[in-house]
Formats: C-alpha cells, structure tokens, sequence
C-alpha cells in the first residue's frame, strides 16, 4: 500500500476560559490538520498548532513545509516502511519539529487503521486510560485558588500552577492554591522560564518554610541557561523538570551532562513526533533522568498520540495532558478526570 497524498488544512478551536503563562494568553486559535491517503484508501490524521515562542513555528510555516518539503517525501512511498520513510522525512529539512510531529503522527495513525490495531499497539503498548494533572492558568493568587478548588472538585488529582513573577506574588499564588485544595493534591508549579536562578531558589526555600511540599518544578530559568538549571537542580530537594531546554535527544544528553535537571517533558511538537520522541525517552534512560509527558496547547488528538506512548513508555506515571480538556469542542481525546482516553481505546466505562 502506496502514500498517495498528504493534504493540510485549518480549523478553529475555542477554549472554555482563557489559558495564561508567563509568556502568552490564549482564548481561542486555529490548528492545522494534517491528513494522509494511501491508494488504499486508508488514511491517517493529525492536528498540530504553531507555537513561534517554542518552536519557532507558526501555522502558516507548518503548512509550508508539510506541503512543499515534507509531502514529497512521503508521496509514492510504501507504508509497510513506514519507520524508514519518516526517518528520511525528519531528514529532509532541519528543525520545523511541529510540522514533521503531524506528519509523523498521521501516518502512524494510517498504519494502525492499515492493520485494525490502536496506535497504542502499534507502539508496543497496551490501550489503557493514563492520569493526567490539569493547568491552573496564571491569575491573580484568589483565583487561582478558585479555579484550583473547582479542578480537584472534578476529580483531578494534581494541579500545575502556572506561574510568572514577581516571586512575592507567585508566592502568594501557591500559598492561595494549598489552602484551597486538601493537602493530598499534589502541586506542581511551572514558571516558564520566569524567573532568574536565584529567585527559583528562594520560592522552594519560602514555601518550604511555609510546610508547602511541591511535587515538582518545571523550566524555572530560559531555556539556554543550562547552568542557571544547574545550579537550582544542586540545591533543589525538589525535583527540577526540563520543558523548553529539551526539544531532542541531543537536548536531554546536554542536560545530563551539566546536571541540568532531574527530568524532561516531552511534547511531540517540539521534538518532531512519535518516532523522535521515543528516542528522546531512550536517551533520558540511559541518561539516569526521568521523563514526563506533556503537550502543546493544542486539541485532543494530539494528547490521545501522546497518551499512547505514555502506555508504552510510563504508564503509571501523573503525565501533563490536559490540553485537550480546554477545548469547548473536545475530540481525538476523553476525559474522565484525573483520566483521559484515546478516542481509539475503551470507552470511559471499561476502566
């Protein structure tokens, strides 16, 4: 069975509340869908939105490279090689990570249709529900306490506070939210890339003086400042999570070597897809580091590629795969907090 297309498009996507980190708010945005045809008739698809403040894409750059550079590798070739054929597709131009994670994504999709199995299988895995934490979008400290208060209502299990300066006030931030949930929430805070090394220091030292115990701390510095996350990383008791540092296997073999971080987020987009991310994964192994999966702001189909590899990779782990969750219109993904579903697993019940 021959590739015989790839076609992009656009649709919209309106949030239920506004998302805010420390570098941009959302309310609502267009992704690019990917699909790819077989003359079989199979097909395979994904759903990618640029993200210029990470990866350096925006959606019309995606559509660019998938039509012009990324389609023409593909068309003609035989999906039964599939692994060969993304290989050389990653190859065929250097960075675009977003862009290659969709294509990546819909022909990985087109071979699990092709042999009526889930993408968990095709990955190695059992299909299983996994647990995912929920944002707590940053806000002013009473807020966020109210919509921390409303997330452990609906049965998530571990909130990530968005955080973003200035330190007294993040401080306020976390405090609000711990008084506001019982004690057996996990926290975990992210201040995307936020604050100075110093600072990042005297948030774990206050709140643990203030008895608040977080479960981890995600890109607390700028994402070259390797030795800033180093220098947190010796100090820290808690442990420190790559994020924007860690976009490839190279990345996350930099971050070992400078004692940079006690784990790395992988999202799909930023290294390129499920292929790339899998190597990503082995090199934090070998590397002693230990791994946490994440995504974009983007739509369910891209969590639901994401939580199959999580089934394979770690399964019993708290990932961070809410994003889908804030689409007013959710597909491709199925909450049941603290759970989501791959739309292609068991349905909500079976668990």
């Amino acid at each position: 069975m021959r590739i015989e297309g790839v076609e992009t498009g656009r649709r919209p996507v309106r949030l239920r509340a506004p998302f805010r980190t420390a570098l941009r708010e959302v309310r609502d945005f267009d992704v690019v869908t990917i699909s790819v045809r077989t003359d079989g008739g199979v097909t395979g698809s994904a759903e990618v939105v640029g993200t210029a403040r990470i990866t350096g894409e925006t959606n019309a750059s995606i559509e660019e490279a998938v039509n012009k550079v990324l389609a023409p590798v593909l068309v003609g070739r035989d999906l039964g090689e599939y692994s060969v054929v993304l290989s050389d597709m990653s190859s065929a131009m250097v960075g675009n990570s977003t862009a290659k994670c969709g294509v990546d994504v819909a022909v990985h999709r087109a071979v699990a249709t092709w042999r009526a199995i889930s993408l968990s299988e095709l990955l190695g895995a059992t299909q299983r529900p996994i647990a995912t934490d929920v944002t707590i979008s940053l806000a002013a400290p009473s807020d966020m306490a109210i919509e921390a208060r409303r997330r452990a209502a609906d049965g998530f299990g571990t909130l990530k506070l968005k955080l973003g300066g200035p330190v007294d006030l993040d401080l306020e931030r976390v405090e609000a939210v711990a008084g506001a949930v019982p004690s057996t929430v996990p926290l975990r805070v992210d201040a995307n890339q936020a604050w100075a090394p110093y600072q990042a220091l005297q948030v774990i030292d206050r709140l643990a003086g203030a008895g608040i115990t977080l479960e981890l701390l995600e890109q607390p510095v700028a994402a070259t400042d390797l030795a800033g996350m180093a220098r947190i990383t010796a100090r820290s008791l808690v442990p420190v999570v790559a994020d924007e540092s860690a976009h490839s296997a190279a990345d996350v073999r930099r971050l070992a070597d400078a004692g940079a971080c006690h784990a790395v987020n992988i999202k799909l987009a930023k290294c390129g897809g499920l292929q790339a991310a899998l190597e990503v994964a082995a090199m934090a192994r070998v590397c002693g580091l230990g791994v946490l999966f994440g995504s974009m702001l983007e739509t369910g189909s891209g969590v639901a590629a994401t939580a199959a590899l999580a089934s394979r990779v770690a399964p019993d782990l708290v990932h961070d795969l809410d994003a889908g969750w804030w689409a007013e219109a959710q597909s491709g993904a199925i909450y049941r907090p603290p759970l989501v579903f791959c739309a292609d697993g068991p349905p909500p019940g079976a668990v």
